[in-house]
């Protein structure tokens, strides 16, 4: 499982500095961003509209207006809202990188991957756009070309959590264990909240014929995402090979009755 980093950059002081001088223009974008930061996304919406009709060619607008309607999960409306920030602002990486990250969501890969490209070609320095191109070309079978990605985006931001994860991901594809193990355990010392990472290493001592690891991975997986059918059955595969069949039958029977809800 991967990780996709989102960026979320805060502009909103350029943001407000280009509302023209109107204290409408001015109070509205305060008050979207302040009940974005709240996780009211549609009184946010309200308000960026509001910015948009008083000035259309706020770039910044119609990008607060997309970065509330992803969180939505309006993946449409967000990607026409980033379409016309770009149009308004093209050297603006941050909307190409949010556009990519839409698209990817929607599986337009090859489109998500123009996106998180012209976001590097416009800020080299960029990490989360390497991170989130780094997992596609892990999806595509571009190993090499997914691990160099993501150690870029770690170079950037050693604390980039979902970098770490992908790049595991790729080293558990070219079944580098050892390695995906060491890069799993980086993201869990920096997001110890997050179950992918837990499963992901999980599966990866599995290879290693570390069940018990496994398990104890697993373990904490399902703590943190207890809904997730994939974590039971894979530590039932474990508890198996352990001999541990009551403790497998157990979580086959959890898994079966998460499917059917």
């Amino acid at each position: 499982m991967r990780i996709q980093s989102i960026l979320l950059i805060v502009i909103f002081t350029i943001s407000v500095s280009i509302c023209f001088g109107q204290e409408a223009g001015v109070n509205n974008f305060r008050q979207g961003y302040e009940l974005y930061q709240q996780k009211d996304y549609t009184g946010a919406i309200a308000e960026f509209t509001e910015v948009i009709k008083l000035n259309s060619n706020n770039f910044a607008a119609y990008y607060w207006r997309a970065v509330a309607r992803h969180r939505k999960n309006d993946l449409d409306g967000a990607i026409n809202d980033l379409t016309k920030s770009i149009e308004l602002n093209p050297k603006f990486a941050a909307a190409y990188s949010n556009r990519g990250i839409a698209r990817d969501k929607k599986n337009d890969f090859d489109a998500a991957f123009a996106d998180y490209t012209k976001a590097i070609e416009l800020d080299p320095s960029f990490g989360l756009a390497y991170a989130n191109r780094c997992s596609i070309q892990e999806k595509r079978s571009e190993y090499d070309l997914a691990i160099a990605d993501c150690t870029k985006a770690v170079e950037i931001d050693p604390s980039d959590v979902g970098a770490f994860n992908n790049r595991a991901n790729a080293l558990y594809k070219k079944r580098d264990f050892e390695a995906a193990i060491a890069d799993y355990t980086k993201a869990i010392g920096i997001d110890s909240a997050l179950a992918s990472p837990y499963f992901n290493r999980g599966t990866a001592k599995t290879y290693k014929s570390d069940f018990q690891g496994a398990i104890e991975d697993f373990t904490k997986a399902i703590e943190l995402e207890p809904n997730a059918v994939s974590y039971y059955i894979r530590r039932a595969e474990a508890y198996r090979e352990l001999g541990k069949i009551v403790l497998a039958e157990a979580d086959e029977k959890k898994a079966i009755e998460l499917k059917k809800r």
